[in-house]
């Protein structure tokens, strides 16, 4: 027989066990073993449940904040186009067309002449205009970080690339008006103003003389670039900006979808 056994209170610690065995064994017969698994089943389905209702809300919420977003976004690119519209006005494209006239006529003195009776005529080239655009959508997306609530990443990218374009036009108008700047002198010596009693402002340019002065016609042609180029860039944000708007127009239900 083994020690424990031999030992004081074991042989009746061992009979007993048989008997607390029987009971534990009475017990957990008399359990409604089905009833908790019916309690367990409700409480597993009630957290899911209670789950899948916070990730609905949850889901809901950023959709509804999301579509916010996209709507201002929708109606500040509108304004923006508006804008860029504006810049690219009549003036712009007619100073193009009176310095390529200029040109044309350089070895023509008669010609030259009667571009110099017209007023406003190549007056308004050393004005580079601005490209103003409402830039509040860019501050957004820099200083919140709102772009993440946008879902869909390829309306995301094009929102972010856009936005860069939108800066560097903006600095690119700033240089450029900068180096405008620097070639008025040469031209301005050739300009005549005037203003009349009635107080109505006239401006002619000296054409013959113009040409005469090669550092006053490479200033020239250095403000018809910068013309070029910035009605170039102001048109390729605008293209960008009306293709956002459409593509966001399709998330938020509006005619002028564009996919």
């Amino acid at each position: 027989m083994s020690k424990l056994a031999n030992q004081p209170g074991a042989a009746a610690d061992l009979a007993g066990i048989p008997a607390r065995l029987t009971r534990l064994t009475d017990t957990l017969r008399g359990r409604d073993w089905i009833g908790i698994g019916i309690e367990l089943v409700v409480v597993t389905l009630g957290v899911l449940l209670a789950f899948q209702i916070d990730q609905w809300g949850d889901r809901r919420k950023q959709a509804g904040e999301e579509r916010q977003f996209l709507q201002r976004l929708y109606f500040e690119y509108q304004r923006a186009i508006d804008e860029l519209k504006n810049a690219d006005d009549e003036s712009q494209q007619r100073v193009l067309s009176d310095i390529r006239a200029a040109f044309g006529a350089r070895s023509n003195p008669d010609k030259l002449r009667e571009f110099s009776d017209r007023d406003w005529f190549g007056c308004e080239t050393s004005y580079l205009p601005t490209a103003p655009f409402n830039d509040t959508a860019f501050q957004e997306l820099v200083s919140s970080g709102r772009l993440n609530l946008i879902t869909d990443p390829r309306l995301r990218d094009q929102i972010r690339d856009l936005a860069s374009a939108q800066a560097l036009l903006k600095d690119y108008g700033s240089l450029g008006t900068e180096a405008a700047r620097g070639e008025v002198p040469y031209l301005r010596r050739y300009y005549r103003y005037d203003l009349t009693p009635d107080g109505r402002s006239h401006c002619q340019v000296r054409w013959a003389e113009l040409f005469q002065d090669d550092a006053a016609v490479t200033a020239l042609v250095r403000q018809y670039r910068m013309h070029e180029l910035n009605r170039g860039d102001r048109n390729d944000v605008m293209r960008m900006t009306q293709q956002v708007r459409g593509a966001i127009a399709c998330k938020i239900g509006r005619p002028e979808c564009r996919r």
